[in-house]
């Protein structure tokens, strides 16, 4: 798929620059065009087969479940998944620690949760990732609650993710092995917006889930958008002006409804219920939170203003708003500052006071409340 995109680029680009060079021929023009289209249209079908037939190879070597080839297919979900083109992608999944599927029923979870809890942390990947970006907050969480990890074709709109995953909650909290009485969502990056639009369906649907949902932190979310993605649209547009370099425009707008989704952040629509909190978690770059620069550049990918929900013409209401300093947004998902603040708000959910003394511990320079 990479492959045969990025050889319609620059076949596309080569006969835009080609194609004025012919009015100087004359009247062989018409032929040297008909040559030229020919010998390069077959070259670069060649060019595709051979990446075909590379790409076949590297699949039967290298086994579906290896971590790299999983992490390849996920980012290849994340720039195309929406494309009807690519090979079907299976509806968001519970993940069990060797990346094996769990069916939501019965069976299924109580052989891969043995000791489940009455209480669930729901944690929902970024763009491009899986489930195992979780691995470090995986290990540092308290054994009074029980982890799912939840993997999605981050290459979808995000509202169609955010239903698959509403969906599969309501069926893993009917067939859970013991009851649950507490539902908690985190998402990073992308998966905060999943996470927020998941619990706005389910309330809409009538879900019995999300009457269990009291809680939901973002980690460095786009929810006001992401520069990023605005800036590809930006060079979209301006790369169309051109015949030149129209194919390299259609080759940007050919990215995912998923990606195009981040540039708005959470829809306007996408409400929490009443009754559920939101807990904001953005980094920076800089040392001290409030440093101008770190405000400005935020983690480099999504500003402290966006994954604040605090903007200059649209706010996003939440309960408690922490700004990590010193990390970007890779290193924010399990910077030890993280950890400190979700074990706090697991801990103050079970009625235990040991929160404020747990955040008291993290540097002051670095965790800070806005």
């Amino acid at each position: 798929m990479a492959t045969h995109r990025l050889v319609d680029v620059v076949e596309g680009m080569h006969h835009a620059i080609a194609k004025p060079w012919f009015s100087f021929a004359g009247p062989a023009a018409d032929g040297l065009r008909r040559m030229h289209h020919v010998s390069t249209s077959a070259t670069y079908g060649l060019v595709r087969l051979g990446g075909r037939a590379a790409g076949r190879a590297v699949d039967h070597r290298v086994p579906s479940d290896n971590t790299r080839a999983i992490s390849a297919s996920a980012i290849g979900s994340a720039l195309w998944g929406d494309d009807p083109a690519r090979p079907a992608v299976a509806d968001a999944t519970i993940q069990d620690n060797t990346g094996s599927v769990v069916l939501p029923l019965s069976g299924g979870l109580a052989a891969s949760f043995p000791n489940a809890n009455n209480g669930i942390i729901v944690l929902l990947h970024g763009l491009g990732q899986t489930e195992r970006c979780w691995d470090t907050t995986m290990q540092s969480l308290d054994d009074r609650w029980s982890p799912v990890r939840i993997r999605y074709n981050t290459g979808l709109p995000i509202a169609s993710s955010a239903s698959e995953v509403a969906a599969l909650l309501e069926r893993l909290v009917e067939h859970w092995p013991v009851e649950i009485k507490e539902v908690v969502l985190v998402g990073y990056s992308m998966g905060g917006l999943v996470a927020r639009s998941a619990a706005n369906q389910a309330q809409l649907k009538g879900h019995r889930w999300v009457a269990r949902t009291r809680h939901v932190t973002t980690v460095a979310a786009p929810l006001l958008g992401s520069p990023i993605e605005k800036g590809a649209e930006a060079l979209a547009s301006s790369l169309a002006i051109a015949p030149q370099t129209r194919p390299l425009a259609e080759f940007v707008g050919s990215r995912s409804q998923g990606i195009k989704d981040l540039r708005h952040g959470s829809p306007v629509d996408d409400v929490l219920p009443d009754h559920i909190e939101h807990h904001c978690i953005a980094a920076v770059v800089t040392e001290n939170p409030r440093h101008p620069v770190g405000r400005a550049l935020g983690d480099l990918v999504v500003r402290a203003s966006s994954a604040t929900g605090r903007g200059r013409s649209r706010s996003i209401e939440h309960s408690t708003m922490n700004v990590i300093g010193g990390r970007n947004h890779a290193s924010a998902l399990n910077a030890p500052e993280l950890l400190v603040l979700l074990r706090s708000l697991l801990d103050e959910m079970e009625g235990e006071h040991r929160g404020a003394a747990a955040l008291a511990q993290t540097p002051a320079q670095r965790t800070t409340l806005w």
